[in-house]
């Protein structure tokens, strides 16, 4: 009986243990979720107060943020040309594009004619082959 209590014992020392942890990392998730969502709300203001400080202090050249207003603008200027030369790029696909296509479509007609062509060839030659049958024919029989 004395085992079965010791076991009895551990098995709830055990569990209170496990439950004991549990509280404790959720809690634990919970501050450090908490936190995070608190750092994102700094990390918005700074930016508003960047983005403040940039419109205010970026014509002026004696300013204290001139240099890195200065970073920012070349990296805008930078950004707006690779913009412009992803649009150039769509551009140029799009019309080589079109370009094949109508290339395509010159090429299918092309075809379309000359089978038209050969059409009226074959049906000629077969009218002459015709004629000529039935003359055979006729020459024959006389």
């Amino acid at each position: 009986m004395s085992f079965l209590k010791d076991l009895s014992k551990t098995v709830s020392y055990a569990v209170d243990e496990a439950v004991s942890r549990a509280k404790e990392l959720t809690g634990v998730v919970k501050l450090n979720t908490a936190i995070r969502a608190r750092q994102y709300e700094i990390d918005k203001a700074y930016a508003a107060i960047g983005r403040a400080v940039f419109a205010r202090e970026a014509a002026d050249p004696e300013s204290p943020a001139a240099e890195l207003c200065a970073k920012v603008l070349a990296n805008q200027e930078a950004i707006a040309s690779m913009q412009q030369q992803i649009a150039d790029l769509k551009q140029e696909a799009s019309e080589e594009r079109k370009a094949r296509s109508e290339s395509v479509c010159a090429a299918k007609e092309a075809v379309e004619d000359i089978a038209e062509d050969v059409a009226e060839a074959v049906e000629e030659v077969a009218e002459d082959i015709a004629g000529a049958v039935e003359e055979a024919a006729e020459e024959k029989a006389e």
